[in-house]
């Protein structure tokens, strides 16, 4: 514990422990850190991130899967909240892929050709 006066203030008690108040302030302290949040096995955590994919990986993957599904929906037989929930996936998407566009990472080429295929098949059944 530290005492100190300060101007107009009288005596001030603190604990001063540097390293909790810089990682709080800096937000880390090597060139990678990765906090896998509250989990119950964090070691599994690790090494799916570690072994998968990073979490923006399986969100991708994700986004990928849920936009073939949603070629095949019959908008019509949605409510106007469901719709807005397909177009905010939707933009949301779109959005992703401008930035990964931007910076030379689009998508893959693979990932591309199912989704005008199940369209077409979705319109003719």
């Amino acid at each position: 514990m530290a005492f100190m006066t300060l101007p107009l203030g009288g005596d001030v008690s603190q604990f001063i422990a540097p390293w909790s108040w810089f990682v709080r302030q800096a937000g880390q302290l090597g060139l990678v850190n990765i906090s896998v949040g509250s989990t119950p096995a964090p070691d599994v955590e690790a090494r799916v991130l570690e072994d998968v994919g990073s979490y923006g990986r399986q969100i991708g993957r994700l986004a990928d899967a849920v936009e073939v599904l949603v070629a095949t929906l019959d908008r019509n037989s949605l409510s106007p909240e469901q719709q807005a929930a397909i177009s905010a996936f939707e933009t949301q998407l779109k959005e992703v892929r401008t930035v990964k566009a931007a910076a030379g990472r689009g998508p893959q080429a693979s990932l591309l050709s199912p989704v005008p295929r199940l369209r077409s098949a979705a319109t003719k059944g």
